[in-house]
């Protein structure tokens, strides 16, 4: 295709939300996860890209575009047997990010859903001794594969000249009633430049029907943009999403109220407000008040679209 008509396209999509229904001729349109060459396209002509270097190369797309964009292009994959030329064979977690990504002015990546059921060892290719699943992100757990995943960021990023440029596609995922957002969970280095929103078309969930939808179907993708500082220095820079919990009882923020219901929700919805302030007792939500009965008393009795006196002191949550 053609330099010119494919920016023709690119440059029709204006703001922070790309949307390319026809996918365009390159790469092996039936790989599965594959992206549209024109957000390739949309890279190269917005950042002004000279060399692409692009990790999961998959079907071969990003060579194809890279090609009639007229750009330098080196990619790398768990593939044993590449797709294309430029493509090196390489397990992301294990090996050295290739010699030749240090070169490139964008490092893209489409990363690897894990979750979401989709093989690629021993599907989109050969894995005869069954090795290569055991490293292929898209077969783990969500919380194993985004680990996966944001070590092989890293490992992009620290292989990146100062200066260079990397993008990053990945989605959401839905799977046996649980939803997952990959964003929430990245490892972001360096300086974030941008947050684009790709639009979905022609998915295999397209087609399917739900007897009880009580959800919003997943319809873009987020694609972001990072930047490795000009400045010399030693230190790496990133941000990375962390889960925390915490037991309300010792939550500052948590107000009375909230306590006591949690409270009377774990054991059972019905109880004496004796024994609900007893649950309180050692916690850090009651270290400055001495007499925790009281307070208890006082919340159980104040607030009433929340708990229901049966009477002797006992209490139960509104239904």
């Amino acid at each position: 295709m053609k330099k010119e008509e494919i920016l023709k396209v690119v440059r029709s999509n204006e703001g922070t939300v790309l949307s390319f229904p026809d996918r365009g001729p390159w790469g092996n349109n039936r790989y599965h996860g594959n992206c549209s060459g024109y957000i390739h396209a949309f890279l190269i002509d917005q950042y002004n890209v000279d060399f692409m270097a692009e990790m999961y190369a998959g079907g071969g797309t990003g060579y194809d575009i890279c090609k009639d964009m007229q750009v330098k292009y080196v990619g790398a994959d768990l593939n044993p047997i590449p797709v294309r030329p430029n493509i090196c064979v390489c397990n992301a977690l294990t090996d050295e990010i290739p010699e030749e990504f240090s070169e490139a002015d964008f490092v893209f990546q489409h990363m690897p859903y894990p979750e979401i059921g989709i093989k690629y060892a021993g599907s989109e290719y050969t894995d005869p001794e069954g090795k290569l699943k055991t490293q292929d992100i898209g077969q783990m757990k969500f919380k194993e594969g985004m680990v996966a995943n944001n070590k092989v960021t890293m490992k992009l990023y620290n292989s990146m000249h100062p200066g260079a440029k990397m993008g990053i596609l990945c989605g959401n995922v839905r799977r046996k009633g649980k939803y997952h957002d990959m964003m929430l969970s990245l490892a972001l280095p360096g300086e974030i430049i941008q947050n684009i929103v790709k639009m979905q078309h022609h998915c295999v969930s397209d087609g399917r029907t739900y007897a009880k939808k009580n959800f919003v179907p997943i319809v873009h993708e987020n694609l972001i943009i990072l930047q490795k500082p000009f400045e010399k220095t030693f230190y790496v820079g990133y941000m990375l999403p962390r889960e925390y919990q915490i037991d309300i009882r010792n939550s500052v923020s948590a107000t009375w109220r909230d306590v006591f219901r949690y409270v009377l929700y774990n054991i059972g919805g019905k109880a004496h407000y004796k024994e609900i302030a007893e649950a309180v007792k050692g916690y850090k939500k009651s270290e400055k008040n001495n007499n925790v009965e009281a307070k208890a008393r006082q919340t159980l009795r104040q607030y009433t679209k929340t708990f229901t006196p049966l009477g002797n002191g006992y209490y139960k949550l509104v239904a």
